[in-house]
């Protein structure tokens, strides 16, 4: 299998052509999540103009370099808008997953998927880190105030969540 980042789906197109059959899978998380944990660490497609705006379909703008959360916001909506395209294609080879239903249920649906066992435990260990620290066990962050100003990316999350999973919503944090 091929591990891509977050951007990546901006390119499904040429993958899809290149991997016809291999299957995809996307893994999301809710918005607030992804603010809180940007603002500690920046991942490089949070930082304003570091990858090519117009991959984002984004239009810098000083706000933007005042406010690296609010660009944040806008590429992550542009994310579940992609994915939400993505999964309503119920394309039988793109698998999607959010971090609410659980690390153990994903592990356990993606062996599925693939038709190997996870049974390596340094495999399973290692859910229990953090990504962007992997010698720090996993604590979520919590979500600070700032972290809901930005409707644009809540509103495209819930849009992109109800084609997944239309019969429950991830639970909101306070």
């Amino acid at each position: 299998f091929i591990k891509l980042d977050s951007w990546h789906p901006h390119y499904y197109q040429w993958l899809r052509a290149w991997f016809p059959t291999t299957p995809f899978y996307f893994i999301s998380r809710e918005p607030r999540a992804i603010i809180a944990s940007h603002h500690k660490k920046r991942g490089m497609h949070c930082i304003p103009g570091y990858i090519k705006p117009a991959l984002f379909k984004i239009e810098l703008t000083q706000l933007h370099f005042e406010d690296f959360d609010l660009y944040t916001a806008e590429v992550l909506s542009g994310y579940y808008k992609l994915l939400k395209q993505y999964a309503s294609l119920n394309f039988a080879h793109n698998h999607f997953h959010d971090y609410t239903w659980g690390i153990a249920e994903m592990l356990t649906q993606f062996s599925k998927v693939i038709g190997l066992p996870i049974a390596h435990p340094e495999m399973i260990n290692r859910t229990g880190f953090h990504s962007k620290f992997p010698d720090v066990p996993f604590r979520p962050d919590p979500n600070p105030a700032f972290a809901f100003r930005y409707e644009i990316a809540e509103a495209a999350y819930m849009e992109f969540y109800q084609i997944l999973n239309p019969s429950i919503l991830p639970m909101k944090a306070q």
